[in-house]
């Protein structure tokens, strides 16, 4: 069997109940009460008055509650917004800077190469020089 949780509906629900129902019990002690019914009536009507101020009061709050609760949350969400953008800055800045050893290592690459190339060109060059060398020995001896 499951149990399931009860919803809460909040201060709100409980105050306003507890003004309606003194709002009612008033009014059914005035009808009831022994007094003439000019005074009933200016009692319901004061007591009325009240709730209505008290129901003003509570409602204002509330509002005020919200618009603080609201505020709250879009601080909330601003921080998180500049939390972002602040990751998102460090993760550019990470890649630019790995952009730039990958520049270094492909010119050093290029630089290596290049003297490989200028090496090898030697080689090949010392290496006519000795098979033409030879050559002209073994025409000499011959």
């Amino acid at each position: 069997m499951k149990v399931r949780p009860r919803k809460q509906t909040g201060d709100a629900s409980f105050f306003i109940g507890i003004v309606l129902g003194s709002a009612l019990g008033a009014a059914i002690a005035i009808v009831l009460s022994p007094q003439g019914t000019q005074d009933n009536v200016e009692m319901l009507s004061e007591e009325a008055r009240r709730s209505q101020q008290a129901l003003a009061d509570k409602k204002k709050d509330i509002q005020e509650e919200l618009a603080t609760l609201s505020q709250d949350k879009q601080e909330r969400e601003k921080d998180k917004e500049k939390d972002a953008v602040a990751k998102a800055e460090a993760n550019v800045d990470k890649a630019k800077s790995k952009v730039e050893e990958a520049d270094e290592a492909a010119a050093k690459a290029s630089d290596q190469a290049e003297k490989a190339q200028e090496q090898l060109a030697e080689a090949k060059s010392d290496l006519e020089q000795q098979v033409q060398a030879s050559e002209e020995k073994q025409a000499e001896q011959s």
